[in-house]
Order: C-alpha cells, then structure tokens, then sequence
C-alpha cells in the first residue's frame, strides 16, 4: 500500500478508518502536491486532520453524493482533497485555516466544516446533473453535462477557468480588450452562460453560508430537490436554483403531453424521485402512484372528450381536413366550435417560451394564412379568438385582418412575473395584460347570460358571462 513518498508520513500508524481511502494511488499523489505547495504541516503530520475530512465524507445522510447521471464526479473524500489544494492555489484561505474543527464536524452536533461544506457541492451537482439528464433536448443536455464536468472535479475546474490577477484585469481593460467568460468555449447558448455564472459563485465561495444550512439537514441531498424546511427555502441559493429550474423547462420544453399519454412530470419532481433515499420500498411507492396518475389522466380523459374535442393545427390544410371530418352538431347556445390563435405562439422559439414580447406585427407567411384562414370561418355556431400575445404590434396587425364586429376582452396575469431570464425591477415595464379579440359568428343574442357568482373578483360581482 502507497503509504510512505517524500512528504506523505505519519508519526504513527493510520487508523483503520483511514486505509481503505489511503490505498487509492490518487489520493496518496494529491496529498504529496499538497505537501510539497504549502508544506507537509498543512495535511500530511498526523491523521487527525484526515479523520476529520473522512468522518464528514462517509456520514449516511451524505451517502451517494458523488454517483450522478452522465457525470463523473471525484470520490467523496478525494473531492475535497482538491478543494484544499484549489482554495490554497486561488488563495481563498491560508494553511492556517486548516485545523481540526475547520475541516469537519468531529460530532452529529459540531459545527460543519470545509468537508461538510463539499458534501453539500456534491449534492448539487448530482441535483442539477440529474434535471439536466431529463433534457430531451440531446444538444442542450449535451453542452449542459460537459460543463458540470468542469465542475464535478476542482482541479479540473482550477485547470480550465484559471485566477486571473487584478493587475491583468487592468491592463486588458487599458487595452480595450474585453474579458472573456469563464468557460467561453462550452457556453454558448444563455442557459449554459447560467449554469457556468451559478457554478463560478459556487466554487468562488459566494455560497458557502447558504450550502451549509443545507449540511444540517437531515436528508440534504433530497433538499436541494424538495426544500421543505423554512431555513432552506429562503435561503438565495434556493431561489436561484428555483430560478434555473424554471429556465431550464422553458428551454428545453420537456413537458409534453398528448392525448392519451399524461404529462411528463416536470424537472423537480423527476429530481426529487432521482434523490430518493429510502430505498426499494419507496420505489415501489413511487411506481404505485405514477400506475394512479395514469389512471385519473384516462379517466379525466374519457370525461372530457365527452364534452370537448380538442386539436392543434399546424398549417391551414391539416385544420381544413380536421374540420371537415369533426362529427358534432353545432347548437347555438348550446354547442360551439370556438378557434384560438395566439400571436406570440406563432412568432415565438420553442426554446423560449415568454422571454420577450414581440416588438413588431407577426411577419412570417404562415402568421399571415393562420390568421386569414381564422377569420374565414363562420360555421353556424363558430366563435373566434385571436390574442395578441400583450403586443401592441401584434394587436394591430388583428385588428386589420379580424372580422370589423370582433370585440375586446383583457387577459390580466396576476400572481409572479412569467418566466425568463433575469432582470431590473423598473416602474410600469410589467407587461402582464393581453387583448383578445373575440368574433361571434352568430347573433351573439342566442348565448344565454349566468349571473358569475364563483371565481369573482370583489369589483365584478355584478357582472356576468
């Protein structure tokens, strides 16, 4: 066993606890480096020190941190060997940071240390490893995993996004040079430039007080995919991570439905069944309860189709054909065929759903013959509905080709802004409102009036619909 080069000795034989993690050859060389950077006095004199870091990095509640989807990350107890070097390389802390009771918890109730401290990295990463495995996206779940990469093992992050000095921060600003991101060469769409932005603040420390409340919790690697507790849920870590999630299904769109399938279930909840610690027991429940929501979708399924028929079109002629085949007999007041069109869902990227509001009429062709072929319809019970996506462009654009008798409703959103990416809290910029455009086919005095009486806002509680 590799336990006597140059710098890596110990006054007295390792404990039992230590040689198993002694044995790996990768160990025993990052101890040297260690030694012969900063001095032996650092890790190497005694194994106090290593108990420490191996006590912290084999707790059961930290169990599995370092097996995630599609990454390889460094073993628990090596993952922080490299931290010590990368924080002692970056100069983040001095070699007399390490002592005992920095480095770990001795106890269940010690305060956590730096070992503690990259368990909890561990766990976000095999977290955020396992919401990006469920992209469907292989391009974007591709340029996603290789960046995790960087990060899965620090001297690799130290190797790839090397410290740049203040006094060369300077002279490429007098030079007019602009700085380069981090990890410019893998981050090429926003949501990777995101992911490597989280990241960075990670390893730069900007979140150590917030992953160490993570370390307190009882099952911190389910934390991170279902915060329960108050001290966790209000924590910034958590909100940003919330935030990326968000961002994360926008783009990659993964969850889709069908009319004889249910939906997919969204990231977090794929990610809270990924961190599942409770074993072969708990899998069987969660297969249990997905057999259930199959079930209810069918059921709700077979009860709506009795009273809805509902279809996408994608151009004119598939919704000329559907609609010549629909079997159901229009009754004014009584059953309708109502057609939708929404403005920003035709000009819009898939990948970026609500990021931005059209800033100019819909131009393509086929906004042009989607919208014409709307307004041609007037069946004998036909209600027409054409939103402009809370664009005064795009309102324009439908008041010119909409029927001349089409009348407004207002959408308004309440609740939290709709996703996207972050931005300045200005006065008036929240653009929550959207104009419909509605035309009734038919005397519009064949649809009976009900008084509203549930779902009512105070001030609209003598209106009806």
């Amino acid at each position: 066993m590799p336990l006597a080069p140059a710098f890596f000795k110990f006054a007295s034989k390792p404990r039992s606890k230590l040689l198993p993690i002694l044995s790996s050859q990768d160990v025993v060389d990052l101890l040297n480096q260690i030694g012969r950077d900063f001095g032996k006095d650092v890790l190497s004199i005694g194994h106090k020190k290593l108990l420490r870091i191996a006590y912290a990095s084999q707790k059961e509640k930290f169990a599995g941190v370092d097996k995630a989807p599609d990454i390889d990350i460094s073993n628990p107890f090596l993952y922080v060997l490299e931290t010590c070097y990368v924080a002692l390389a970056r100069k983040q802390v001095s070699t007399a940071f390490f002592t005992g009771p920095n480095l770990g918890a001795e106890t269940k109730t010690s305060k956590p240390g730096l070992a503690d401290l990259c368990m909890a990295r561990m766990a976000m990463l095999k977290y955020m490893a396992t919401l990006v495995a469920a992209i469907s996206d292989s391009k974007m779940r591709t340029e996603l995993q290789a960046i995790l990469q960087v990060f899965a093992k620090p001297l690799k992050y130290h190797a790839e996004v090397p410290l740049q000095e203040a006094s060369e921060t300077a002279a490429a600003s007098e030079e007019g040079e602009q700085e380069k991101p981090p990890l410019a060469h893998l981050a090429k769409g926003k949501l990777a430039q995101e992911l490597v932005r989280i990241w960075t603040a990670v390893m730069d420390g900007e979140h150590d007080t917030d992953l160490l409340v993570y370390t307190v919790q009882d099952k911190p690697v389910a934390s991170f995919a279902d915060p329960v507790a108050d001290a966790v849920r209000k924590l910034d870590l958590t909100k940003t991570l919330a935030n990326f999630c968000r961002l994360l299904e926008l783009a990659a769109n993964v969850t889709k439905a069908s009319e004889d399938a249910c939906a997919n279930k969204n990231l977090r909840a794929l990610a809270r069944h990924a961190s599942n610690e409770d074993g072969a027991d708990q899998e069987a429940a969660h297969a249990k309860q997905e057999e259930e929501r199959q079930k209810c979708w069918r059921m709700a399924t077979a009860v709506r189709k009795k009273l809805v028929t509902f279809s996408v079109f994608k151009e004119s002629a598939s919704a000329q054909e559907i609609m010549t085949n629909m079997k159901w007999k229009a009754e004014q007041g009584e059953s309708h065929r109502l057609l939708v069109l929404s403005a920003d869902l035709i000009e819009e990227h898939p990948s970026t759903p609500w990021i931005a509001v059209l800033d100019k009429p819909p131009a393509s062709q086929k906004a042009d013959l989607r919208l014409e072929f709307l307004s041609r319809q007037s069946g004998p019970a036909d209600i027409l509905l054409c939103f402009d996506g809370r664009s005064k462009a795009a309102r324009k654009w439908m008041d010119a080709k909409m029927p001349g008798d089409a009348v407004e409703i207002l959408l308004t959103y309440a609740g939290k802004r709709p996703n996207r990416f972050r931005t300045r809290q200005v006065l008036f910029a929240s653009k929550n409102s959207e104009v419909g455009l509605v035309h009734v086919a038919f005397a519009r005095t064949k649809l009976p009036l009900q008084q509203r009486k549930n779902w009512a806002m105070e001030s609209e509680s003598l209106l009806a619909f």
